[in-house]
């Protein structure tokens, strides 16, 4: 009967741990907070790719979680945590990428970035942003260029 327990409690420890993380929970208490913004490369807005937030350990932000968005084709992006709308508070170096579409005619070609490279490389710190409880109009609004 001991053994049957043993087993039956290991079996509830899996299936709950594989739930934890199918839902995508984050560090417990981790409150997120909506964070919205475009993205423009000069004057003109960034119609596709991605923007990563990477949490700045130099500023004391020690959070595990590293929130992500996709540029939308007017330019705006909205972040996730863990599939959650929203950021933790803190402050984040922000990387950006973005390519060229892959041409149908040749699919091994290698796309071009549409910015900079140096956007996608965290040890360049070149963008900065503080997530916020009450931002500022256009706290999370990022400008790259080519």
């Amino acid at each position: 009967m001991r053994h049957r327990l043993s087993v039956w409690s290991g079996t509830i420890l899996v299936l709950g741990s594989g739930f934890l993380l199918l839902t995508g929970c984050g560090p417990p208490g981790e409150k997120l907070v909506p964070v919205k913004g475009t993205v423009k490369v000069g004057s003109e807005v960034l119609t596709t790719g991605t923007v990563s937030f990477r949490p700045d350990p130099t500023e004391n932000n020690t959070t595990a979680s590293e929130p992500y968005g996709q540029i939308e084709p007017d330019g705006s992006y909205t972040l996730f945590t863990q599939k959650k709308p929203g950021a933790p508070v803190g402050k984040y170096i922000v990387l950006v990428t973005a390519y060229e579409p892959i041409d149908p005619k040749n699919p091994s070609a290698t796309p071009n970035s549409l910015i900079d490279k140096k956007y996608r490389d965290p040890a360049q710190r070149l963008l900065r942003v503080e997530v916020s409880d009450s931002p500022t109009a256009g706290q999370y609004d990022l400008k790259v260029t080519k």
